[in-house]
Formats: structure tokens, C-alpha cells, sequence
């Protein structure tokens, strides 16, 4: 049985310029170690933001970031958006993640600033430096909303 935890956002800051869709954005995580911390999750709106929260700053206009405690599966989906008052709207994103194995609400790095807690980005993005926007965006839009991030 997979093991199903639903993130309820209630998005309250504007960016950009746009309609507001109400839409969801439905995240997979897999390769999750069991029971272990929590799922650090930060959906970005543009270069800007990603580059703040690659940078190891959290929060601020453009990002919505969540902690879920992980459950007993290696698979665990995490909603963003839907039900809360504004959703989300439609446009690019793009989504950093980290296990947080020993719940300190830091990512473990060693020698170099290589993570030793399991990290994801949309898209797959797997580089030999910290990963750019541009590769890990995805585009949401009205009526789609699912990805996967593979954690490693």
C-alpha cells in the first residue's frame, strides 16, 4: 500500500502576472528511506529563487517550502496546491528536495558541499555541481500536474 501524504498550502504571496489556475502540483518521491525524518521540499517559481534556495536560504516571494514527515514506504507523494484558497498557477517551476534522515532541518554536507542526506530536483537533474533552473524546470498546466523526483 503506498503510503499517501497530502501537504496543504495556503499560498498567500502573488508573482508574476497570470491567472490563477487552482491547480496541483503532485510530486513522487522514490528512493525514500523508510521512516526516517522528514521530506524538505521547496517548489520555486523562477532563476531567481533557485538560485536563493540553492543557495541554502529558505522561504522568500516565489517559494513555498514544506516539511513532511516521511512514512513506512520508499515511495511517498506530496500535494502542492489544490486546496488552498489561491492553488497554484500556471507557469515554471522547478523542485529541490532533500531527505532529511536526522531531522535537524539542515542538509548534511561533506568535504566539498556533497550532500550526505538524500537530495532531488525535478526533471531528473543530476550534475557534478549544484543544478541550474533551466534544466530542473517543469511547466504546469491547467488539468496536468505530476512529476517524480528520484532521490539519491
Amino acid at each position: 500500500m503506498k503510503c499517501k501524504m497530502v501537504a496543504v498550502v495556503f499560498l498567500v504571496w502573488f508573482f508574476g502576472v497570470g491567472s490563477v489556475y487552482g491547480e496541483e502540483l503532485k510530486v513522487m518521491f522514490t528512493n525514500v528511506k523508510p521512516n526516517k525524518g522528514y521530506l524538505m521540499v521547496s517548489l520555486v517559481d523562477g532563476e531567481k529563487s533557485w538560485k536563493r534556495v540553492m543557495g541554502g536560504k529558505s522561504g522568500g516571494k516565489g517559494v513555498v517550502a514544506l516539511r513532511v514527515k516521511v512514512g513506512g514506504e520508499k515511495r511517498q507523494e506530496v500535494v502542492i496546491g489544490g486546496l488552498s484558497l489561491e492553488g497554484l498557477r500556471e507557469g515554471k517551476y522547478g523542485v529541490i528536495a532533500y531527505q532529511d534522515v536526522d531531522g535537524d532541518e539542515k542538509l548534511k554536507q561533506g568535504l566539498f558541499g556533497i550532500p550526505q542526506e538524500p537530495v532531488g530536483v525535478s526533471n531528473d537533474t543530476v550534475t557534478l555541481g549544484p543544478p541550474k533552473f533551466e534544466d530542473a524546470r517543469i511547466r504546469l498546466k491547467e488539468g496536468e500536474g505530476g512529476i517524480e523526483v528520484v532521490l539519491r
